[in-house]
């Protein structure tokens, strides 16, 4: 449950996460290197092509690995939680990220400032409480 709690956290501060137009430079920074770590794991994840990628942009160790196919699911670890993904959910779970990680990055680069609100959260906790497991 603490590590549901966590990616829970972590998915509102990446998809919820809203600053002024007049935010610092250095978070925009942040929020932009995140968003593009978060963009190549989920482009590894489209093709279920094995990954491991620590995120630098958190304070602490967050760690996303695409493990790879096994049998007709697409394996997938986020921070020790462990997804079983059908090949299908795969990619369309992480073409809907790359599409809102790329719509992120645009909007940092051409504003200088972040405001995102996914229209997806509710699909993507939807897969996550259906082919996760939270040990």
């Amino acid at each position: 449950m603490k590590k549901y709690l966590f990616l829970s956290i972590i998915t509102l501060f990446c998809i919820n996460l809203a600053f002024a137009n007049d935010t610092p430079p250095d978070i925009l920074d942040i929020a932009k290197q995140m968003n593009v770590e978060l963009l190549q794991f989920s482009s590894k994840m489209y093709s279920c092509t094995p990954y491991k990628q620590q995120l630098t942009s958190y304070s602490h160790p967050v760690f996303y690995e695409v493990v790879g196919v096994e049998g007709n699911t697409c394996h997938v670890n986020k921070s020790g939680v462990n997804c079983y993904y059908p090949k299908d959910v795969a990619q369309s779970y992480a073409y809907k990220k790359i599409q809102d990680y790329k719509k992120n990055i645009d909007n940092i680069t051409r504003n200088q400032s972040y405001s995102s609100s996914s229209v997806n959260t509710e699909y993507y906790n939807k897969m996550d409480n259906q082919y996760c497991k939270y040990n």
